[in-house]
């Protein structure tokens, strides 16, 4: 773990532990908050919350928020990640309504004789009108469930 020797709010200096104590052996837990906060450590925290759909963590030189060590920060996403994003939930949603397509195709041929046929067809329609145009967020049709005549 890396920490930062932060002294009066400012932080002068950052390095792994053992750096700075070299011949000071400790638990397997390692020091304690107490001991840290004495010799004004702080750890550089790598994670900090935030909203994937929109934000991403980058790396970045420590700073000091609301009293903890932060060494990423967090960015909006940039428009060609969002479009990324969209692009691949669109494809995600191809690849779904073609094999929907493709579990029902056996509706289709001549010697099946399903009473609701009709609504196999209304079904696979829904589904290629969402391959004609796929969108980042799909509301599926209810696949039939076959009645033999």
């Amino acid at each position: 773990m890396i920490y930062a020797k932060v002294i009066n709010g400012v932080i002068h200096d950052t390095a792994p532990r053992a750096d700075y104590f070299p011949t000071t052996t400790f638990p397997v837990s390692g020091p304690s908050l107490e001991w840290l906060a004495a010799e004004n450590l702080f750890e550089i925290q790598m994670r900090k919350p935030y909203n994937q759909a929109s934000h991403k963590v980058v790396p970045c030189q420590p700073y000091i928020e609301n009293g903890a060590v932060f060494g990423v920060e967090v960015v909006a996403l940039s428009q060609d990640e969002l479009d990324a994003i969209d692009n691949a939930a669109r494809a995600q949603n191809e690849i779904q309504a073609k094999r929907m397509l493709e579990e029902t195709d056996w509706s289709q041929l001549a010697d099946v004789n399903l009473t609701n046929q009709a609504d196999f067809t209304t079904y696979r329609a829904a589904l290629r009108a969402i391959l004609l145009n796929p969108p980042v967020t799909a509301t599926w049709p209810t696949r039939p469930t076959a009645v033999w005549a």
